[in-house]
């Protein structure tokens, strides 16, 4: 059975992340503390292991950027992962959140697309190594 808990640093750090997501985690490594810090965070723990984290992170009042490390192993979990996600957001106090996923990471275009999230642009060179991104924005409230 999943298990929630407000996500800390240690453990995004912990998740044995996807492929897809290495580069980002370890880019982000450096600012993981502060990014966890400022934003209101949730983590999965499944036998014991965190299998993911996911929170948003208030740019100005009314707009958030949202982010996920969903951890290779979390498979199994995936239909509760999205259910909380969905809660976390429907309580979140801002109108607009927007998320960027790699291009290529079919999964995590899929995860924004099952949470709610449209997709509005192409962002070519985004992403440090010039991969392309995909803008995602979930409009809460308008």
């Amino acid at each position: 059975m999943i298990e929630f808990k407000p996500a800390t640093a240690d453990h995004v750090r912990s998740i044995d992340a996807q492929f897809e997501q290495l580069m980002d985690r370890n880019f982000n490594l450096h600012n993981l503390d502060a990014l966890v810090a400022n934003s209101l965070a949730v983590s999965g723990w499944l036998n014991g292991k965190c299998i993911g984290a996911a929170g948003y992170q208030p740019i100005w009042i009314g707009r958030a950027a949202g982010w996920a490390l969903i951890g290779r192993d979390a498979g199994p979990a995936m239909v509760p992962i999205v259910r909380k996600i969905r809660f976390f957001l429907a309580a979140c106090p801002v109108n607009r959140i927007e998320m960027t996923v790699r291009e290529k990471f079919s999964e995590g275009c899929r995860l924004a697309a099952l949470l709610g999230f449209n997709a509005e642009a192409r962002l070519l060179g985004f992403f440090p190594d010039g991969s392309t991104a995909i803008l995602y924005s979930r409009i809460l409230r308008s």
